[in-house]
């Protein structure tokens, strides 16, 4: 009877994409251009999505995160289990990171909006981040040097990213059902575009952010978290912590909130050791173990 009930069940594009991580345009965007995922329609044309429709979309994303893009992965899940593995299509990859880039040296925000509103209705968070958001933003980087153009296209990108994917954070934050975070970065660390990458991926694996991109002065952090009701603080690290910050700021926060304190990015696995001396517990940078870390902190 269970399996039976199982196996009609339907479910709305909403707890389809809270299950599987994938927004609703994204699913959308895979039915209506690769014919991926054909849920059934209410009488209203609302999209209803059974349980093998979720496996389903599961595989999709699991092929995505191997590094198939989106336009080979109709063609490798009709491939006979016999037959020899798809290649990677890297070709794929550069192609949305070209596009991407050459919209940014064009400085024309409307043809960036396009482009970036197009790739970033085709795949995950974390594999957009992956694949071509940090790629492009690092191809820029290397132009710096050669095209005077690239630096203010680099600044546009950015801009772009955060009107974008912020609101992207905040919608889905809304909808989340998982621990609340209250978010923020060290100072000075606020505008580093993998701070906004990082906020990606966790609202991605369902958690709520109450996000304070700028925390100044550090120590109030834990009333507010209080205040948000947070199951922890987050905190993002770029750039090599100052003493004041290791030797008081930081361990007076730890002593003021009743919620564990973590740090994340780049500067937490380079100084792993004089965080945790501060009572805060540093995460590590690959995705995976650092979403492991965060279920035992929060």
């Amino acid at each position: 009877m269970d399996e039976q009930k199982q196996e009609t069940a339907l479910y709305p594009i909403r707890e389809v994409s809270e299950r599987t991580g994938v927004n609703p345009v994204t699913l959308r965007a895979w039915e209506r251009r690769y014919g991926l995922v054909k849920p059934q329609r209410t009488a209203k044309g609302h999209r209803l999505y059974s349980e093998q429709d979720i496996e389903l979309i599961q595989k999709v994303v699991a092929l995505l995160e191997t590094g198939i893009p989106i336009s080979r992965v109709r063609q490798v899940l009709e491939r006979p289990a016999s037959a020899p593995a798809a290649p990677q299509a890297e070709e794929d990859w550069e192609r949305h990171r070209e596009i991407l880039t050459e919209a940014a040296l064009s400085l024309n925000p409307g043809r960036l909006d396009a482009v970036y509103r197009e790739v970033s209705s085709l795949y995950p968070a974390s594999v957009l981040v992956r694949q071509v958001l940090r790629p492009a933003l690092e191809r820029l980087a290397r132009l710096e040097g050669r095209d005077p153009l690239a630096r203010h296209a680099a600044s546009l990108l950015r801009c772009q990213l955060w009107v974008q994917a912020g609101h992207h954070i905040w919608q889905q934050s809304l909808r989340n059902q998982g621990p609340r975070l209250l978010y923020s970065a060290l100072p000075g660390d606020g505008e580093d575009p993998e701070a906004l990458f990082l906020a990606l991926l966790l609202v991605e694996n369902h958690h709520r952010l109450v996000w304070l991109p700028d925390p100044t002065p550090l120590r109030y952090l834990g009333e507010s978290a209080a205040a948000a009701k947070a199951d922890a603080i987050l905190l993002f690290a770029a750039a090599t912590p100052g003493q004041p910050l290791l030797n008081r700021e930081l361990p007076a926060l730890v002593a003021a909130t009743e919620v564990p304190v973590g740090v994340a990015g780049p500067a937490a696995v380079r100084h792993q050791a004089a965080f945790r001396q501060t009572g805060a517990q540093p995460l590590p940078l690959e995705e995976e173990r650092l979403l492991q870390a965060l279920k035992a902190l929060a």
